[in-house]
C-alpha cells in the first residue's frame, strides 16, 4: 500500500507505514550544542537505537543516550564531534520502537525536519559617536551602532532612550542604526537594547553599552533664585546679600555658574553637591546706588557636558543699595566642617564671609591664612594633637573696624594612629620668659610650614590619579591634589584650598597650553589622561 504524508505541528514527516500514527510526533528540536529533544503526542517508551539516519547539518552524528523514556518529552544526546549550532538544520529517522505508554500502540516510524530552539545572539557589534564641540556627547550628536548575529533574523528591532528606531540590513547583518541626541535625553550611560527572532521562531536580545561618558541633555531646564534680603530696607557699603541658586536638577559637577548683581560678577559655590549653589553680594563704597530694588537674572550655568542652562531669576530682593558709608557688622557662617574623625592633623574648613577682612582665630585651632574674601574661604588649620577639639572659633574684622560674630568651628577628632602622615606633637614646658615664647612659636611655624611643604610634594610628585570632572565649583580631595601639583610643576600660585576657584581655572589653562591641548579651564578626560601620565 502507498505510503501517505503526513502534516505535523509546522514540520513534514515521510510515513513508513500504513496505519494511523498513534503516537504522533509534536516537534523535533535543537536545544543545545549536542542535544536534541523530540515531543511525542502522548507518553512513550524509547530506546537510542529508535533514532537513527541523521541527515543535512546534522549529517554523520548519532545518539549515546536518552533520557525521559515513559514520558511524552524526550532528550536524546548526541555522539561524535558535534557540530550542531543555532540555526542548524537536517533531518533523522524515527523507528517504530516507540510505543504509547497508554495503549501500547507502536509509532509508524518516519523522517522528521530538525529546528533549532536555540535563540541568535550578537556575533559582532561596534559604535561610533560624532560629538558636537565637547568631550561628551551633547544635543546634536550622532550615535552610529552596527551589528551582526550568528544567524539570519528577521524584524529586529532597536531601543535608545525610550525611542524605538528604525533598523536596516538583512540575513544575519550586518545591521545599521543612526540616532541623533536630542535635548531632554537622559543624562549617563546610554544603553541600546536590540531585539530579534530567527527563522524559526526563537527570539534574542542584548543590551549593548553605547556610551560610558554621558548622554545628551540640557542638564536643568528650570530654577530660581532666592536670597535673605527679602524685607524692606536700604543697604549700606559692608552690608551683604547671600543669594542661593536652585536648579531643578542637582547639578554636582557643573563646570561653571556665572552671573552678577548691581553690575558685580558672583562665584557660585556648593557644599552640597549641586543641589544648591550660593553666591556673596557685599555692597562697597563707590558701586551704584538703587532706589528700587533690583532683581537678579542673568544667571545661567554650564552642566559637565558643555550644556549652557538658565538663565535663572529671582523676584524676592525688596532691598534698595546705598553704597555710601560703612555701616552694620560683618557676617560669617559656616559652609563644609571638619570630617571626624579625621586622621590629618592639619585638615581643612570652609566658612562664608560677607566681605572681606582679617581672620582671627581662637581656642585649639589658628592658621596661616589671616586674609578672609568676601564670599567662600578655605583655610588650612596648622598641625593639631591627636583628640577631640572642640573650642576652635573663627572671627572676622572688616577694613572698617567691624567684627564679625564669633563662628565656633564644629567639633571634631584628629587621630592620627597608622597614618603616614602622623606627627609628633611638639610638648613645651611653661615658658618663664618672653623671649623663649617668641622662639618656640618661631620653632612651631617652621614646623608646619614644612609639614605643609612636605605633604604638598609627596602628593603632587605621587602617582595620583584622577578620575572625575574637575571645574570651577568643584571642591574635593582631587582638588587639592590638583593644585598641589600644579604648584609643583609652577602653573598655580594660590593657596591649596581644595576648592576649584578662578585661580586654579588659570593654572589649568596654563598647563594645558603647555601641553598642546585646548586651554578649556577644566579637567576633563583629556587633562586627566596628561595629569595621570605624570605629563
Amino acid at each position: 500500500m502507498c505510503g501517505a504524508v503526513i502534516v505535523a505541528a509546522g514540520f513534514f514527516a515521510v510515513a513508513t507505514s500504513a496505519y494511523a500514527a498513534t503516537p504522533s510526533v509534536v516537534s523535533v528540536k535543537l536545544t543545545g550544542s549536542n542535544t536534541l529533544t523530540v515531543i511525542y503526542s502522548e507518553p512513550v517508551t524509547t530506546n537510542s537505537w529508535d533514532y537513527t539516519n541523521f541527515t543535512g547539518n546534522l549529517s554523520g552524528l548519532g545518539v549515546t543516550s536518552i533520557s525521559g523514556s515513559g514520558s511524552n518529552v524526550i532528550t536524546l544526546t548526541l555522539s561524535g564531534a558535534p557540530t550542531v549550532s543555532v540555526g542548524t538544520s537536517g533531518y533523522l529517522t524515527i523507528g517504530t520502537g516507540v510505543v504509547s505508554v497508554s495503549t501500547q500502540s507502536a509509532f509508524p516510524g518516519g523522517t522528521y525536519n530538525v529546528t533549532s530552539a536555540q535563540a541568535p545572539i550578537l556575533s559582532s557589534v561596534s559604535v561610533t559617536v560624532t560629538n558636537t564641540g565637547s568631550t561628551f556627547s551633547t544635543t546634536g550628536s550622532e550615535i552610529m551602532l552596527t551589528f551582526s548575529t550568528n544567524e539570519s533574523i528577521v524584524n529586529p528591532t532597536v531601543t535608545l532612550l525610550g525611542h524605538t528606531i528604525g533598523v536596516s540590513g538583512t540575513g544575519p547583518g550586518p545591521y545599521s542604526v543612526n540616532y541623533t541626541l536630542v535635548s531632554g535625553d537622559a543624562q549617563g550611560t546610554i544603553n541600546a537594547t536590540i531585539n530579534f527572532t530567527d527563522m524559526n521562531g526563537n527570539s534574542g536580545s542584548a543590551t549593548v553599552n553605547v556610551l560610558s561618558n554621558g548622554a545628551a541633555s540640557t542638564g536643568s531646564t528650570s530654577g530660581y533664585i532666592t536670597s535673605n534680603a527679602n524685607s524692606t530696607g536700604v543697604l549700606s557699603a559692608g552690608n551683604s546679600i547671600i543669594f542661593t541658586l536652585v536648579p531643578s536638577v542637582a547639578e554636582p559637577n557643573a563646570r561653571a555658574v556665572t552671573g552678577s548683581y548691581n553690575g558685580v560678577p558672583l562665584s557660585w559655590y556648593t557644599t552640597n553637591n549641586g543641589a544648591t549653589y550660593t553666591a556673596v553680594y557685599t555692597v562697597a563704597i563707590g558701586q551704584s546706588n538703587t532706589t528700587y530694588p533690583l532683581q537678579i537674572s542673568g544667571v545661567s550655568l554650564t552642566d559637565q557636558y558643555g550644556n549652557n542652562v538658565g538663565p535663572f531669576s529671582g523676584s524676592d530682593v525688596q532691598k534698595t543699595i546705598s553704597a555710601t558709608a560703612v555701616t552694620g557688622p560683618i557676617t560669617i557662617y559656616q559652609a563644609s566642617a571638619v570630617t571626624t574623625p579625621t586622621t590629618n592633623s592639619t585638615p581643612s574648613y570652609g566658612f562664608v564671609a560677607t566681605e572681606s577682612g582679617t581672620i582671627h582665630y581662637g581656642g585649639d585651632c589658628s592658621s596661616q591664612t589671616t586674609a578672609a574674601a568676601a564670599g567662600l574661604n578655605t583655610v588650612v588649620f596648622n598641625a593639631l594633637t591627636n583628640g577631640t577639639h572642640s573650642n576652635c572659633t573663627i572671627t572676622v574684622t572688616d577694613a572698617a573696624g567691624n567684627v564679625s560674630n564669633q563662628l565656633v568651628v564644629s567639633p571634631f577628632t584628629v587621630n592620627t594612629s597608622g597614618s603616614t602622615t602622623a606627627t609628633t606633637p611638639i610638648t613645651t614646658t611653661t615658658a618663664t620668659s618672653s623671649s623663649v615664647d617668641a622662639e618656640i612659636q618661631s620653632l612651631e611655624n617652621q614646623l608646619a610650614a614644612l609639614q605643609n611643604q612636605t605633604s604638598s610634594s609627596s602628593v603632587a610628585t605621587s602617582s595620583y590619579q584622577f578620575n572625575n570632572f574637575l571645574g570651577v565649583g568643584s571642591q574635593s580631595a582631587d582638588v587639592t591634589a590638583l593644585q598641589q601639583r600644579l604648584t609643583k610643576d609652577g602653573f598655580y600660585s594660590g593657596s591649596v584650598t581644595g576648592y576649584f576657584g578662578t585661580l586654579t581655572e588659570a593654572a589649568v589653562k596654563e598647563y594645558q597650553a603647555a601641553n598642546g591641548i585646548t586651554q578649556a579651564g577644566y579637567v576633563g578626560p583629556g587633562t586627566r589622561a596628561l595629569l595621570n601620565a605624570g605629563k
